[in-house]
């Protein structure tokens, strides 16, 4: 893309301002100044008919990475030709999804020269949960005036995730829901229920490999199974706008949904998570990966998720399940009071003050570490009932 920069524009307007004063008033000199920036802006123009031809390979590490960790993106500029250039490197920030342009963007001069990789980096933002596209990476130049500037895309776009954080909820309070609703781990193979496909770790059974699967993976996938019968933990997070006083609310109550996907997933129990709102469907995490890069693309929404509805999507499950519901303090808590009779245990932690009556089965702060420690403690003990 080839446009004027500030400095152009205001010489050409200038320029034609002199040249069109002097031809009226007869002032050869003020026109010849005039005519000579307006030449110079048009032959200016002419180098930019030239854009640089340049070569740029990024590398972002990590990809993913936990809200407030370091993440850096690192390009090498190669310039192909034989004289080096002076370039402007732009390499944009922003959240998908999103119409926000508050992002810092990685943006430098770059002196390159031929064959030799010019080093840029910069730290990507990570003060905030999302998906991230970072690029496409734009080179430019201008010319010697620096009246016009053109620029050319030299790398493409790539995704970034920023996971919620999460807080420590320990094996032992996650355990004890398998000593009251039976065994949670993942079986052995000898079980006749697929569960998920993962790569193959050595001291895995050869047996069983998906071969069709690695194949086209280009790595060994192992098939793991589950035991149909065991009962999982149904994680929902309420997602809906008017459940919250404030985004700061809902952004609380995701890290309370982070700190018991790691918990349980990393425990080897079953876990579904589903959003209130009906939003995504419901999943089964397998993978604290993958129930953490849902929980980053996870935004408030406007209307859905009745509570007819959600209580209608809960009781499709086998009775004998948990149910943990987290929510925010405008939330009506009285679905859940109905799925005693299906779930052996049922939950609420909301992100609030507790009431001056609050339910046995619910628990409230109004922060994430404080509700986190608050569930540590009575999260698979308590009673659904008030």
């Amino acid at each position: 893309m080839t446009r004027p920069t500030a400095r152009g524009l205001t010489t050409a307007v200038c320029s034609a301002a002199l040249l069109t004063a002097g031809l009226l008033l007869a002032y050869r000199e003020m026109a010849m100044l005039g005519a000579a920036g307006l030449t110079a802006f048009a032959l200016s123009s002419l180098w930019s008919l030239s854009p640089p031809r340049v070569v740029v390979d990024r590398l972002v590490e990590p990809r993913r990475v936990r809200r407030g960790e370091p993440a850096l993106a690192t390009a090498d500029v190669v310039v192909l030709g034989r004289f080096r250039r002076l370039l402007t490197f732009t390499d944009p920030v922003r959240e998908e999804g999103s119409d926000r342009e508050d992002l810092p963007s990685g943006r430098a001069a770059v002196l390159a020269k031929p064959g030799i990789p010019a080093r840029v980096s910069f730290a990507l933002p990570t003060g905030r949960r999302g998906v991230f596209q970072i690029g496409p990476v734009s080179v430019g130049r201008d010319d010697p005036l620096g009246l016009w500037s053109v620029t050319r895309p030299a790398g493409p776009a790539e995704t970034f995730t920023v996971w919620p954080a999460w807080h420590p909820l320990t094996r032992g309070a996650i355990g004890s829901a398998a000593e009251i609703e039976g065994e949670r781990e993942l079986v052995d193979a000898g079980s006749i229920t697929f569960h998920a496909l993962r790569e193959y770790v050595p001291g895995d059974d050869l047996r069983h490999i998906h071969w069709r699967t690695s194949a086209r993976a280009g790595t060994l996938m192992v098939r793991t199974h589950v035991d149909a019968a065991v009962a999982r933990l149904v994680l929902v997070l309420d997602d809906r706008l008017a459940s919250y006083p404030d985004s700061a609310a809902f952004e609380e109550a995701v890290e309370v949904a982070a700190s018991v996907v790691v918990a349980t997933v990393e425990g080897g129990l079953s876990l579904r998570l589903m959003l209130a709102s009906g939003a995504g469907g419901e999943r089964s995490i397998g993978q604290t990966q993958t129930g953490l890069d849902q929980l980053a693309a996870v935004r408030l929404t406007i209307g859905g998720g009745e509570v007819g509805e959600l209580r209608a999507r809960l009781t499709l499950h086998t009775a004998g399940d948990a149910v943990l519901l987290v929510t925010g303090m405008k939330a009506d808590l009285s679905l859940l009071g109905p799925l005693s009779a299906r779930y052996r245990s049922v939950a609420a932690a909301v992100v609030g003050p507790p009431p001056d009556d609050p339910l046995k089965w619910a628990v409230f702060a109004p922060a994430a570490d404080q509700l986190v420690n608050a569930l540590q403690d009575r999260l698979w003990n308590v009673s659904s009932s008030r």
